[in-house]
């Protein structure tokens, strides 16, 4: 499209073709309580997911985050509203239909001891085998293509009860892959794992998402993952309050802080993490060049409780006498060295690991030092 001279060009302007995979409108979620009538989670909820992008579900505990997904699947009804599917009514949908569109992997744990991880992927192409659930060569490719897509193609002809936690959660999200499916649906894919396992996990299914087209909505618990993984977060806020938007923008408008209010607890806007508060137990000058040894010499004076005056960029003189310690970070052929020193004294110390510095700096605070 061709602009004018000096037309300012507004996000209006621009016109993205990003196809709805999945779309609600004016959807109410809820389920019948124990005393009787229908307890309402959330209402009047318009949102949409796209082909092809990874979105993560987050809010605390009781939120009515497994609700929702639960209402999506169309494993409970909704109360008011529609969930549609490539334009169609989920409720028009046949068994078979809605298990060629759309695959669920939730958190119960597989027990299938005696089968293999094949057999297991295998039972995802139940959907378009014979009433006897014969593999053709068509399946069995598509359940290795699957194994591989999920990085667990070595684990074909192993036995599921010999697999770690890590290792069948692969084999279960390649088993959602062999069904082809439009739509991916994770519960906590990422539960109870460790966390290089929940790095992978993630890997591979921001992998699926982009370089195979599927669309993943997933829920999940661990927010520094999803933030750094997610093309957008869905957050459900207590009260039925539900928010929309890209990682970033639901960090930078307060929402996502908003949403895990805990008492003391802070979400730091900057690190993209939560704080846990801290007494303070006093304040330092810090010099050095931004390094990684310069952020994590950061992170272990934050976590004493010890604040930081300066840094890469701003002043290099102490803001008052209580900033009168004095770090400084030097990078030579022997290593990286801790230089403290205090204003206006012939006090010196030379720290040869952040260990050593946290230490010398904690007993300065406490009366060390002061001669």
């Amino acid at each position: 499209m061709d602009y004018p001279e000096g037309h300012e060009i507004r996000t209006g302007d621009l016109h993205v073709n990003s196809p709805e995979l999945l779309s609600c409108r004016n959807l109410a979620i809820g389920y019948s309580s124990k005393k009787g009538g229908v307890k309402r989670v959330s209402e009047n909820l318009n949102i949409t997911l796209e082909k092809g992008e990874l979105v993560s579900l987050i809010g605390p505990n009781g939120s009515g985050k497994s609700t929702l997904i639960r209402t999506l699947t169309a494993l409970q009804p909704s109360l008011e509203g529609e969930v549609r599917i490539n334009g169609r009514d989920i409720r028009s949908f046949s068994p078979e239909e809605k298990a060629k569109t759309m695959s669920v992997v939730l958190t119960t744990p597989v027990q299938a001891g005696n089968m293999k991880a094949f057999d297991i992927v295998a039972l995802g192409r139940y959907p378009y085998t014979n009433w006897a659930g014969s593999l053709g060569a068509k399946d069995e490719e598509a359940v290795m293509n699957a194994l591989s897509s999920a990085g667990a193609a070595d684990l074909a002809h192993r036995f599921i009860h010999e697999l770690s936690d890590g290792e069948r959660q692969k084999v279960m999200i390649a088993r959602a892959i062999a069904q082809d499916p439009d739509l991916m649906v994770l519960d906590e894919p990422t539960a109870y794992l460790d966390l290089p396992h929940k790095i992978e996990i993630m890997r591979v299914l921001k992998q699926v998402a982009h370089k195979y087209g599927r669309t993943i909505l997933l829920s999940t618990h661990d927010l520094n993952l999803a933030i750094k993984c997610s093309d957008r977060m869905w957050i459900m806020k207590g009260g039925g309050e539900f928010r929309s938007g890209t990682p970033e923008d639901l960090i930078l408008s307060g929402e996502l802080e908003s949403a895990f209010n805990l008492g003391g607890v802070r979400f730091d806007r900057m690190k993209g993490d939560f704080t846990i508060p801290v007494e303070k137990t006093g304040m330092v000058l810090l010099k050095g060049e931004q390094s990684a040894e310069y952020t994590w010499t950061v992170n272990a004076l934050e976590r004493t409780g010890i604040e930081i005056a300066g840094g890469p960029g701003q002043p290099d003189e102490p803001g008052s006498p209580e900033d009168s310690c004095i770090i400084s970070i030097e990078k030579t052929d022997e290593g990286t060295r801790w230089i403290v020193r205090k204003e206006d004294t012939q006090f010196g110390m030379t720290c040869e690991s952040i260990g050593e510095l946290v230490s010398a700096l904690l007993f300065l605070f406490k009366g060390g030092g002061s001669d």
